[in-house]
């Protein structure tokens, strides 16, 4: 290596980044122009202009073609500007040269994990410790993943794995306590919370996880106070603050959770997940203009559902094809579906990407869209891309309109149904706890066996929820309640149109019946989505009546005012017969 080189490397380790890139222009030698074009691209991605860098990097490998450390360089701009394929890609042709690196594969690893190709990402990651790589890191790299997944009973088994490594690895420890209070296991998550308690070292992770596990034991003071004192001395700590103002909205004191989200976004405005929560504020309070615009910011920032797609944001829609994706749950998909009447005006060729449990659903529509399951890479030559929800930036004006419905059930799907469900009572569908793992299900969600002065009435009850839970699985048994099996949507959508009455809690079954304008009545939380609040209410369900907590995690009200009612029906149709 020439001394003209080392020259530039010592300023490029000084980050005399001008310097270094002036020695580069002097440079006169022929020897090393793969290491000099090399030294370019990190003086331009230090510069933050990761195209000119990307340049470079190219230019480094025509003069070196087995050059392994340019296809390194070059695969982590790629990934700055969100371009993963390109960074997989590069990687594997840096592979072709040194398959047994283990730094590659660990590279690799990590690329997959943030395209959300999560299988592959683990299997690398096996690779690259079978090759040598810290196995302690691997480990804890896959049990995270697992958590990405929801995957938590695997995460626990990565993460024990890690700890019987080193039994006082505080990030493994924390992150297995994590997993644990995701898959709602909190005896086992206290467990290890107590040898955390024990260690040195208190991460943020530490307090999250210790302030939650209060917060479910219903030591709501606890929590609050423990978060409260971390987040005065970490105002910058993103995690923590967005903890706190959780445990703030979830106990009614929602302008303090306002307050700290609007100083740490302030503080950290380009960061995607304070852009989602404070959009959710605004909107909580009315505000949709700003709050829209927020939301669609933090897609822009995280931007990793089809990064080569640009958003849509009011261009012409002739002759183009544009994909509507499901960024949030399945709830919000059908509750914007109505949206795309509108998107179809100004559109012809509209693709929607929706999870595989409502693919059929959505094929099933009068509009004849066409429809994907999301993840299957169908539709990468759409030339705009926008969510469901970011829908609303452009035609929320029409929220509360009449349109007609967008979902056409067949008939003999309905009749299939029918066939099972032949009771002459009043005929209830129930939903009462949404998926296991969302992020504040505990709260929207409710025991089933607080539903048993309502399943006493004389009705017939129809499950329409596709997860039950464990705690509810023992009185689920024994309860009258009628399992029609797991089912993916366009079937339960068939059988809520042979019922007289869906009694829901907020889950995605609470949408798909509204939509279809069925009689419904939606058990709310107290501290809800944004939808659910005076501003918003009902957003646009002509037969939704809603029966809201007063207090927080607190049902009784709520299941009384329904038994009243619902004994209502069933005496005045006893009556009638």
């Amino acid at each position: 290596m020439s001394d003209s080189i080392l020259k530039i490397i010592h300023e490029l380790n000084n980050k005399n980044f001008k310097k270094a890139l002036e020695l580069c222009e002097k440079y006169s030698e022929n020897n090393d122009l793969h290491i000099l074009n090399n030294l370019k691209g990190i003086i331009f991605i230090n510069l933050k202009d990761h195209h000119k860098a990307i340049e470079y990097f190219k230019k480094s490998l025509n003069y070196k073609e087995d050059y392994v450390e340019g296809y390194s360089n070059l695969a982590n701009a790629y990934f700055s500007i969100k371009n993963f394929s390109k960074s997989i890609d590069t990687i594997i042709k840096a592979l072709n040269y040194e398959p047994k690196n283990q730094n590659l594969h660990f590279n690799l690893a990590f690329f997959f994990s943030e395209n959300r190709q999560y299988q592959k990402a683990v299997k690398q990651y096996h690779k690259a410790m079978i090759l040598g790589y810290n196995k302690e890191i691997v480990l804890n790299n896959i049990g995270n993943i697992y958590i990405k997944e929801k995957n938590y009973l695997k995460a626990k088994k990565y993460f024990l794995e890690c700890l019987k490594i080193s039994s006082s690895n505080y990030l493994t420890i924390n992150n297995l306590i994590r997993s644990l209070i995701l898959k709602r296991d909190f005896i086992e998550a206290e467990k290890y919370q107590k040898i955390s308690d024990k260690l040195e070292i208190k991460n943020n992770i530490y307090f999250i996880n210790k302030a939650e596990l209060f917060f479910f034991f219903k030591k709501y003071e606890k929590a609050e106070n423990i978060l409260n004192e971390f987040c005065k001395k970490n105002k910058y700590d993103i995690g923590a603050n967005i903890s706190l103002s959780l445990i703030y909205s979830n106990l009614g004191k929602f302008e303090n959770s306002y307050k700290l989200i609007e100083d740490i976004y302030k503080l950290n405005p380009n960061n995607n997940t304070l852009n989602l929560i404070q959009s959710m504020n605004l909107l909580k309070k009315g505000k949709f203009k700003e709050g829209w615009k927020l939301y669609d910011k933090s897609l822009q920032i995280k931007d990793n559902y089809y990064p080569n797609i640009p958003f849509w944001k009011g261009e012409d829609l002739r002759k183009k094809k544009i994909l509507v994706y499901e960024d949030q749950g399945i709830g919000d998909s059908i509750q914007f579906s109505k949206f795309l009447f509108y998107l179809n005006k100004i559109c012809t060729d509209i693709r929607i990407e929706v999870r595989e449990s409502v693919v059929e659903l959505f094929q099933k529509n009068i509009l004849n869209l066409k429809t994907y399951k999301k993840g299957s890479n169908s539709n990468s030559n759409c030339d705009y891309k926008i969510s469901f929800a970011s829908l609303n930036n452009f035609f929320y004006e029409n929220k509360n309109k009449q349109e007609k419905k967008l979902f056409k059930i067949e008939q003999g799907t309905i009749l299939k149904w029918a066939k099972k469900i032949t009771s002459k009572k009043l005929k209830v569908g129930l939903t009462w706890s949404g998926s296991l793992y969302g992020v504040n299900e505990p709260f929207r969600s409710i025991e089933l066996d607080k539903l048993k002065k309502i399943l006493s009435l004389d009705c017939e009850f129809f499950c329409l929820q596709k997860d039950i839970w464990e705690r509810d699985k023992k009185y689920f048994k024994n309860s009258k309640i009628n399992y029609l099996g797991d089912n993916n949507f366009l079937e339960i959508a068939a059988i809520i149109e042979n019922l007289d009455l869906v009694i829901s809690t907020d889950t995605s079954t609470l949408h798909l019946a509204s939509t279809l304008e069925k009689l419904t009545w939606g058990l709310i939380s107290f501290n809800p989505e944004w939808r659910w609040w005076k501003y918003n209410n009902p957003f646009f369900y002509k037969k939704l009546v809603e029966y809201k907590q007063e207090k927080f995690n607190n049902w009784n009200l709520v299941l009384n005012n329904v038994f009243i009612d619902l004994k209502k029906i069933v005496d005045t149709k006893k009556h009638t017969k």
